[in-house]
């Protein structure tokens, strides 16, 4: 009789537990205390809301942030985070005068742009223009002068992969090389002073859950075995 209602406890007891593990909520702020500063990054923060979508906001040094969204599920021992890229709605640059060069067959392969930055304030910063491979190895760099304007491009090399103006005070502007082939054209570009990157990062990312309270929550990478702790605020 005593085995009987032992067995009984421990069928009500695994029911109750499976249950209550299988509505445990994640909803809410959550700081990620185990970042290590890597890439100057100090912190890292979480928001989940209730219908499943999360957000990540990863913080820099001088203000900097860059900001992920996606999707969560949260199902039984497992935490996974589904990253959606953020499409952007606009180039941040403008072809001015654009015109196809017609002299011969090989035109496709030139290259012709004439660069200038043409907001005032952009002219006192240092803005690297770079440009790398298909392969996205510098190729070579260029600084604007004090009218804003970069060397004029002539070039002649199919495996130029795509143009980055880079500075410490804009967001990168990225243009592809094979909208500039075969063309003459004046370029504007859209340097955008803020200090949020809508990141482009695209993956999935599980974490087997370790321990979980109302007040903090502990995964491992099921891949990379990283550790991470979040603290709910």
């Amino acid at each position: 009789m005593l085995d009987v209602k032992k067995i009984i406890f421990l069928i009500v007891f695994f029911s109750t537990f499976q249950s209550c593990y299988s509505q445990r909520s994640i909803t809410g702020k959550y700081q990620r205390e185990d970042v290590v500063s890597t890439m100057a990054e100090t912190g890292s923060k979480y928001i989940f809301d209730k219908n499943n979508n999360f957000t990540q906001t990863n913080f820099y040094h001088l203000g900097y942030k860059e900001l992920f969204e996606g999707k969560y599920k949260l199902e039984k021992s497992i935490l996974t985070l589904y990253y959606i890229p953020k499409i952007k709605t606009r180039k941040d640059y403008r072809f001015v005068n654009k015109k196809k060069i017609t002299k011969n067959n090989s035109s496709n392969t030139y290259l012709f742009a004439q660069i200038k930055l043409t907001n005032k304030d952009l002219r006192k910063d240092d803005i690297e223009l770079l440009i790398y491979d298909k392969n996205d190895k510098l190729l070579m760099g260029f600084s604007n002068d004090e009218n804003g304007e970069f060397p004029f491009l002539s070039l002649y090399d199919s495996k130029i992969g795509y143009f980055l103006f880079s500075s410490l005070v804009y967001q990168e502007v990225k243009i592809p090389a094979s909208e500039l082939y075969g063309s003459t054209t004046e370029v504007n570009i859209l340097l955008n002073k803020t200090l949020i990157k809508q990141s482009q990062k695209n993956d999935t990312i599980k974490y087997l859950i370790k321990s979980f309270s109302k007040k903090k929550v502990e995964l491992k990478n099921r891949i990379t075995n990283e550790k991470v702790i979040l603290t709910k605020q």
